[in-house]
């Protein structure tokens, strides 16, 4: 018998190793088959999913690419731009800035190149010189301007063998007109396109994005190839090729597939549009890399299995061996067990009974159960009814609500191996309903599978119960403390926060973190609030220590506690017997305010600067503030119990008072301004407001409250703000705004009764000296002193009023004839002959008087006035102190001055200006000391305009600033480059304006100028006129002496012709003196001239300083400078004033040449 269980058991183990075998194969296949299906649609959707990405991100760089097209074809501003360029001269200026602004957008918006193309597909401007065009230019130009949009070219191959794409959109016409032509703009596919392209998101070395396009019957790679260099534009491929993913993304469709690349490769493929294009994209991968670590884990696992059933059947057969020793063994002792098993069975079931326990065990396999007889007491079901229950049996005694909770349990504890526990309800014979808890193991044999479960069972319905009313009890009391308006705390006799209803917690702002469990530590509240500021300063650890030590004192307490935020807490705690406390908290700040806010209405009704009167319901005064009793003169016991009407002025009807009482009844409010009288018998205007108190939900009124202000020193505010409005808040005369309004009345009633209006515009002479020099309150005092002078010498009909500054202007109502006009200027004049004398200065001054006449030298305020303007303009240009009537010919002269100011502003942007050199001479002529650097302009069809007509506007306007600046560079650069030609150092003269000398960047300017050219400051001298140096001689001073700390030379130009004194004279830095041309000129023949010219030159001397003379013409003036000890001579005698290369050739000749020119 044993040798045949022997023989069985080989036979059944070869048999099991056959079939490991077999099932190891089948796995593997299956698995290799689910895993290759399973990497195959992985890679395809991902592959779909970076198509797709692809495709949107070239959609949206041709988006931009069309949308810069549209911004420039949209840009109406541009549009004459365009015209001028595409109508420029070739190599002209125009088409510079055409191609300067080709780079520039090109540079700016990531273009390789850019052009301009007219109508006729000509170049005009380009960003390169022969820049090639694609074969489908022509037609492509003509789609671009017969629909008026931009046009994306098709990739094409450059001659250098690169790729391009061209954007062809035209350009912004005037409304209603076509096209002027077309900007071309090309990409260069190989640095923004195929970049987009040949970024894949994860590392791959098959991986790659093609770009195709079906042109005939050949399908075309459009971009560079990952495995095929050079194949861009180059490579095509049959059209009818099916298993070629290009053909259907070139056809447009949108798929995942398998098939054969280009390189005859098996690829998993997604094909995908581009939209807009004609173009399709496909993300591709090579099949052998996507299942590369597939095969590689399938050869893993069949080494494995291999191995682990040979281990497997080497351990079976040892094992064999000694298992037929150890069955004989294992039934003695399985007879000794049974014994023992049987004893404690026995004293299983005696304890069973006692505890009421009843245990139980489930055969897996048969579903039988095996229960104690205290089970079967349990189930009231004796053993002789059913000796063996089943599962279904037992799960049918549950209440058919808990059976698919234990059913549930029972099989996640089988596949989990847990033990569990559940309570249920079983319905029992006699019907009664009870509670069972049953527990459970999942017993498992040696290879771990699950064969039976055991357990006990247990009959819990009393203990339920009891537990269910102590749930419930306690429920109750947490709904209690929860609805309690406060926070409610329970700590007990370890000083341990045992319960706490959320108010408590929301109240003393605890985190929940903090209050989410209990017991919780009352030093853990203690320290949280010390740290977070709620007990003051100190070391929280300490603060926290205090609270907690008094807390161990068990005494009843209340008091207020105000937390950091405002917010103020009212505390009760009382002890608990045995220990501990209970607390409620009160959140009081509502109250607090409330109090507070009623401390503080009745301060604010005492004190409120605004009277404040209540009135009941019959409008009877009830209460009154000081502010009342202050403005009317009132007390309080004399109004209480009055009616209000004790207070009317009686300047207002009884209609006005209907309408306020409408208006309070109707809105419970009124508003608005009230005239009454005071105790004293004044009246007086006051703002009130009066508010109705309504009585809620009655919406009866009960109160009125009427809140007024004093406002008569507002009216008279008002009354002057209205007269400031319109005079002059110095002279009191009228301003500019009354001006034009009675001037538009006087013009008004001129044409009505055909009288003639006269305008007189004036401007002080010297005004500005006096108050530079004196100061504005000097110049103020003048001003007011003329303004009076001017009104007593018109008509009470004629209106005086000041524009601002030293400007006047009188209007003259029906004037009988312009002779009038000119008898009231030459009153104007008269009234200003005599002196002004302010403090203890006397002062002159003088009018300069513009006149136009209504309705010859205009027909509108405006006119009037601008030609009375220009009039006083022409007066002073005359020599100051006279009128002159308006001529067109001053408008004239205006406009002309105008246009040149314009032209001007431009002139130093478009190189016109430029620098004429004048040498000056040692006075005997043999040596050139230096140059004068003089202002030249040379406008486009005007040629050279003389200084005398843009020096002045350049200085009236400040354009003399930046011209000066260049001029001063240019100077000192100029110098630089004849030093370097060789030329011995000479002195570089440059003239320095008014504006510039008052320039606060002045000293920044010369230090930069002599910096960039590299001259040494000793070689720079500025000259500076006399009435520019006077116009404020001390801030003259401290400029002048900063310039000759820098080492530079200054010398006074045109000295003479101005008015400084002695006294400024010998203050000032300066080397030289400059003898005015003026006084050169006849210097031969007039003995004044020469008197002046020898005066300056002794003066000079005195002073230690050399003097230039100016105009030098003759050999006679240059002798008598010479005689009279002149230092150097300036003047055509010897040049005139010279470009830079002819002054360079002055510069170079000998001496001996120049004394043979004096000769």
């Amino acid at each position: 018998m044993a040798a045949d269980n022997d023989a069985r058991l080989q036979i059944s183990l070869i048999g099991v190793f056959a079939f490991l075998l077999l099932g190891i194969g089948a796995a593997n296949y299956l698995f290799y088959h689910a895993e290759s299906t399973a990497s195959r649609e992985r890679a395809q959707a991902e592959l779909v999913a970076i198509a797709d990405l692809k495709a949107r991100e070239i959609d949206n760089w041709r988006r931009e690419r069309l949308g810069d097209a549209a911004t420039v074809r949209d840009n109406i501003a541009l549009a004459p731009l365009f015209v001028r360029w595409l109508n420029a001269r070739p190599g002209g200026e125009d088409a510079a800035e055409a191609r300067r602004w080709l780079q520039l957008y090109v540079s700016n918006f990531d273009y390789q190149d850019a052009a301009l193309i007219d109508r006729r597909g000509r170049v005009i401007a380009a960003t390169k010189a022969g820049l090639p065009f694609p074969d489908a230019s022509r037609e492509q130009r003509e789609q671009a301007l017969k629909s008026g949009n931009a046009v994306l070219s098709d990739l094409w191959a450059l001659p250098d063998g690169s790729q391009g794409l061209d954007l062809l959109t035209p350009l912004p016409a005037p409304p209603g007109r076509e096209s002027p032509g077309l900007l071309l703009l090309r990409v260069a596919p190989g640095k923004v396109l195929y970049p987009m392209l040949q970024h894949w998101p994860t590392p791959t070395v098959s991986a790659e994005i093609l770009l195709v396009q079906q042109r005939g019957t050949r399908i075309v790679y459009l971009n560079e190839l990952r495995h095929q260099a050079g194949a861009a534009l180059s490579l095509s491929l049959d059209a009818g090729l099916t298993t070629l993913p290009a053909v259907y993304a070139a056809r447009g469709d949108t798929r995942a597939m398998e098939g054969i690349d280009y390189r005859g490769l098996v690829v998993y493929a997604a094909t995908q549009p581009v939209p807009g294009t004609d173009w399709g994209l496909v993300a591709k991968i090579d099949e052998s890399e996507v299942l590369k670590p597939l095969h590689e884990r399938i050869g893993l696992m069949i080494f494995v299995s291999t191995l682990l059933i040979i281990v497997a059947g080497g351990v079976t057969l040892v094992l064999w061996q000694a298992q037929r020793d150890l069955v004989r063994q294992q039934r003695q002792r399985d007879a000794s067990a049974r014994k023992q098993l049987q004893r404690v069975t026995d004293r299983l079931t005696e304890s069973q009974k006692i505890g009421r326990i009843g245990s139980w065990e489930r055969d897996l396999a048969s579903n039988r159960l095996w229960w104690s007889e205290e089970s079967y007491r349990l189930f009231d079901i004796t053993p002789d009814l059913m000796p063996e229950p089943d599962y279904d049996f037992f799960l049918k005694r549950i209440h058919p609500d808990d059976r698919p909770g234990m059913w549930l349990l029972v099989q996640s504890a089988v596949a989990s191996g847990e033990p569990y526990a559940i309570d249920y309800r079983v319905c029992l014979p006699n019907g009664d309903e009870r509670i069972f808890q049953n527990t459970g193991q999942v017993v498992r044999d040696d290879q771990g599978t699950p064969i039976r479960t055991a357990g006990t069972v247990q009959d819990v319905t009393e203990l339920r119960r009891q537990e269910h009313e102590l749930r419930e009890r306690g429920e109750q009391l947490r709904t209690i403390i929860e609805n309690i308006p406060g926070g409610v705390s329970l700590m007990d006799g370890n000083l341990d926060f045992v319960a706490f209803n959320a108010e408590f917690g929301r109240l003393l702002d605890f985190p929940h973190e903090l209050v989410g469990r209990t017991p919780l530590p009352m030093m853990e509240l203690a320290l949280f609030n010390a740290r977070r500021g709620d007990y003051g300063p100190g070391d929280p650890q300490m603060l926290a220590e205090q609270v907690v030590a008094r807390a161990r004192t068990p005494v009843a307490h209340h008091f207020e506690r105000a937390r950091p935020d405002g917010t103020i807490i009212e505390v009760h705690g009382a002890p608990l017997p045995g220990g501990g406390f209970v607390t409620i908290y009160t959140d009081v700040t509502e109250r607090r305010r409330n109090e507070e806010s009623l401390v503080l209405a009745k301060k604010v009704f005492d004190n409120s600067p605004e009277a404040i009167m209540i009135t009941d319901e019959k409008n009877r005064i009830v209460s009154v503030n000081e502010a009342f009793t202050q403005i009317t003169g009132y007390a309080p016991d004399e109004v209480i119990g009055q009616d209000p009407r004790m207070l009317a002025s009686g300047r207002h009807d009884t209609s006005f008072y209907r309408q306020m009482w409408d208006a309070l009844q109707r809105n419970g409010h009124w508003a608005g301004e009230i005239i009454d009288r005071r105790k004293s018998g004044d009246v007086y205007p006051k703002w009130m407001s009066i508010n109705a108190v309504m009585e809620f939900p009655a919406g009866r009124v009960t109160h009125y409250i009427a809140m007024f202000t004093d406002i008569t020193e507002r009216k008279r505010a008002e009354e002057r703000i209205h007269f400031l409005a319109h005079h002059d808040a110095l002279t009191e005369l009228p301003n500019r705004l009354s001006l034009e309004l009675r001037l538009e009345q006087a013009l008004i009633d001129a044409r009505r009764h055909d009288w003639n209006v006269g305008v007189l515009f004036i401007d002080l002479d010297r005004f500005k000296v006096i108050n530079d020099t004196l100061g504005h309150n000097i110049g103020d005092k003048l001003l007011i002193e003329v303004a009076r002078r001017f009104t007593v010498a018109v008509r009470e009909s004629d209106m005086v009023a000041r524009l601002g500054g030293d400007e006047f202007v009188i209007v003259l109502p029906d004037l009988e004839n312009p002779d009038a006009a000119a008898h009231v200027a030459l009153k104007i004049v008269s009234a200003l002959l005599t002196p002004i004398r302010i403090d203890s200065h006397e002062l002159h001054t003088s009018p300069s008087i513009g006149i136009s006449i209504y309705p010859m030298d205009g027909r509108s305020v405006d006119a009037i006035l601008k030609n009375a303007d220009t009039a006083m303009y022409h007066a002073k240009a005359l020599g100051r102190n006279n009128y002159q009537f308006f001529a067109e010919e001053m408008n004239r002269i205006a406009n002309e001055r105008l246009s040149l100011e314009g032209r001007l502003r431009q002139a130093l942007a478009r190189q016109e200006l430029s620098l004429h050199y004048q040498p000056q001479m040692a006075a005997d002529g043999s040596r050139v000391i230096g140059v004068e650097a003089l202002l030249r302009w040379e406008a486009p069809n005007e040629g050279m305009i003389a200084p005398d007509r843009f020096i002045a506007i350049a200085e009236e306007t400040g354009l003399i600033v930046p011209i000066g600046e260049w001029v001063l560079k240019e100077a000192c650069r100029q110098l630089r480059t004849w030093l370097d030609a060789g030329v011995p150092p000479l002195r570089m003269a440059v003239n320095l304006s008014a504006r510039q000398l008052g320039n606060a960047e002045l000293l920044t300017t010369v230090s930069e100028a002599l910096a960039e050219s590299g001259i040494p400051p000793q070689l720079l001298e500025l000259e500076i006129t006399e009435s520019a140096i006077m116009e404020k001689p001390e801030e003259a001073i401290k400029v002048l002496q900063a310039l000759k700390q820098r080492g530079i030379k200054l010398a006074v130009d045109d000295f003479g012709t101005g008015y400084s004194s002695l006294a400024y004279l010998k203050l000032f830095p300066i080397d030289h003196l400059k003898i005015d041309r003026s006084f050169v000129r006849d210097i031969e023949r007039d003995p004044d001239d020469a008197a002046i010219a020898i005066s300056t030159i002794a003066l000079a001397h005195s002073l230690g300083l050399k003097v230039v003379a100016e105009g030098v013409e003759t050999r006679d003036q240059l002798m008598l400078l010479q005689r009279n000890g002149c230092d150097e001579v300036q003047g055509f005698l010897f040049s005139r004033p010279l470009p830079a290369p002819a002054a360079l050739a002055f510069l170079k000749r000998g001496r001996e040449d120049r004394r043979r020119q004096l000769h």
